[in-house]
């Protein structure tokens, strides 16, 4: 598996954006995302993210 990522491989389902830093440590649970992350706009404390799980017409999940 790490080979694979240091080639290139993968997809990014989910990362940081606006007051969100360092989303991971992901479950998946019918249908949702459940994930952690660190709110910038509060001082780096960390939140729970539920987001909905979309499967493109492609077959690849994307969240929401």
């Amino acid at each position: 598996m790490r080979r694979f990522a240091l080639q290139g491989g993968g997809t990014v389902i989910l990362s940081g954006s606006g007051s969100m830093a360092g989303p991971g440590g992901q479950s998946v649970y019918d249908g949702w995302l459940a994930h952690h992350y660190y709110d910038v706009q509060a001082g780096g404390d960390f939140r729970l993210g539920l987001r909905r799980i979309h499967w493109g017409p492609d077959g690849w999940p994307r969240v929401t």
